[in-house]
């Protein structure tokens, strides 16, 4: 998968080569805390590990804000209520939440 930058106002695609390919972003995650090379990890995962110093930001100045969390479902109408609930609890516990997101602010200060 190409890895996603913001260059000059515009989303730019860039092929990178890999050591490891795989579509799981925890797995990607876990790859680069091995220490087998440099991921582009979303911050959903990263945000603790950056915290903690296992993760340290790289080209900080190139990071992607579009990138999201999105959740389909297929109608609005006759949604059972166990979905319902996890949408609610979904939305309720990511947004905003400083656990699972780090402003570009404090990036800059935890790279590299």
């Amino acid at each position: 998968m190409p890895w996603e930058f913001p260059v000059k106002g515009e989303t730019v695609h860039e092929a990178m080569t890999h050591v490891v390919c795989c579509s799981d972003p925890e797995a990607e995650m876990h790859a680069t805390l091995g220490g087998i090379g440099i991921g582009q990890i979303d911050s959903i995962n990263a945000a603790g590990f950056i915290r903690a110093g296992a993760l340290v930001p790289l080209l900080v100045r190139h990071t992607s804000e579009r990138m999201g969390l999105y959740l389909y479902y297929a109608q609005r109408k006759d949604m059972p209520a166990r979905v319902r609930r996890f949408i609610d609890f979904a939305v309720q516990r990511l947004q905003g939440g400083a656990a699972f997101h780090v402003p570009l602010a404090e990036l800059r200060t935890r790279a590299a």
